[in-house]
């Protein structure tokens, strides 16, 4: 899985690394860490509600407007 393009889709859509921890139920710089494939992947749980969040996040808002 490529957590940084997940996380990165989050950020994009206005989330930050503090809203994601939450979520994910770990620090912000845990979060960090997975983005930049820094130690060890992530547990299974924490992976699953990644990709939860990315799925309910990505029907919510499918697309970026970049021409405001």
């Amino acid at each position: 899985m490529n957590w940084k393009n997940l996380i990165d889709d989050l950020l994009q859509r206005g989330h930050t690394f503090r809203s994601i921890s939450e979520e994910l139920g770990v620090t912000p710089a845990a979060v960090w860490a997975m983005m930049h494939n820094v130690g060890q992947q992530p547990r299974w749980n924490t992976g699953d509600r990644l990709v939860s969040l990315h799925k309910r996040v990505m029907r919510k808002y499918p697309r970026i407007n970049t021409h405001a």
